[in-house]
């Protein structure tokens, strides 16, 4: 199926440790279609440093519809732990475990075709009112 811009998207991760691990954290590096890192995305206080069992896990990470501009993206996968420095696991360097393309939203013909600068183009509130 074609993905837009429009849609959310949901990063779906599923591993399993064989041992037990006191401090574990997977860590994802958005890239654009150039391959340049645009910003690190992981679980946070609820995934990030954290203990885990041996056994079978899954993570998701949902990205909000409208905060990507349309183009091509991969996503570099990171695994950490740490006991007295940080130990890689996995991919000290990264390495892409997706890439996708995502379409522009259905526009009305006629409407403005281009495209916005940059590679994210997130949705903030405004707040408008007349003051003269």
């Amino acid at each position: 199926d074609v993905m837009r811009v429009d849609n959310d998207c949901e990063i779906v991760i599923r591993y399993r440790l064989t041992e037990d691990i006191d401090n574990f954290w997977i860590t994802m590096h958005m890239k654009n279609e150039s391959g340049e890192r645009m910003f690190s995305m992981y679980g946070m206080d609820k995934y990030y440093d954290r203990a885990h069992k041996a056994g079978e896990y899954e993570q998701i990470c949902r990205i909000p519809a409208n905060f990507l501009n349309w183009g091509n993206y991969s996503i570099d996968l990171l695994a950490f732990s740490q006991e007295h420095t940080i130990e890689p696991l996995l991919g000290m360097d990264g390495f892409d475990i997706v890439t996708f393309a995502l379409e522009n939203r259905e526009l009305a013909i006629g409407s403005w075709m281009g495209k916005e600068p940059g590679d994210i183009t997130p949705q903030f509130e405004f707040a408008e009112k007349k003051i003269g």
